[in-house]
């Protein structure tokens, strides 16, 4: 299988494309997240290990249609003392704005996931504070679905 270029949007799902150019204004002609334009290079053959840090489990349907069709395994943290527990080095980190249980924001915690993955997604119910975790340092901000 061919790697291929990808955009994941906050509606659920991943657009593939074949190398081409994609600009801020195609997305917003066809309705694609304005919070998402980094375009990022997958490697099909590898599995991707991807986390959820958000004590709440309804995000974990929303990141299995984002990566459909692709090689994953997907880890889900309730808190954060459990997250900083695990040994993995994660590809991808989707990370809750209002850790309630820890009593601790993503922002808080942020630094030390960056520690353990190559991409760090703010991932809250809302926009602005999934935003300001873009703005910290995460490498993208999408917006936590309710299912």
């Amino acid at each position: 299988m061919n790697p291929r270029w990808r955009i994941p949007t906050h509606a659920f799902q991943a657009c593939a494309f074949n190398r081409s150019a994609i600009s801020p204004s195609y997305l917003l002609k066809k309705n694609l997240s304005l919070t998402i334009l980094n375009i990022e290079f997958i490697n099909e053959k590898k599995m991707l290990k991807i986390a959820l840090l958000d004590d709440k489990k309804y995000g974990l349907n929303q990141i299995k249609e984002i990566h459909e069709g692709e090689n994953f395994k997907l880890f889900y943290f309730s808190t954060f003392q459990e997250f900083k527990k695990n040994s993995n080095i994660f590809d991808i980190v989707y990370l809750d704005y209002f850790l309630e249980k820890d009593g601790l924001t993503g922002a808080e915690v942020l630094p030390f996931v960056k520690s353990k993955t190559k991409k760090v997604i703010g991932f809250s119910s809302v926009l602005s504070r999934s935003k300001e975790l873009k703005q910290l340092g995460a490498d993208n901000a999408i917006v936590k679905k309710f299912f």
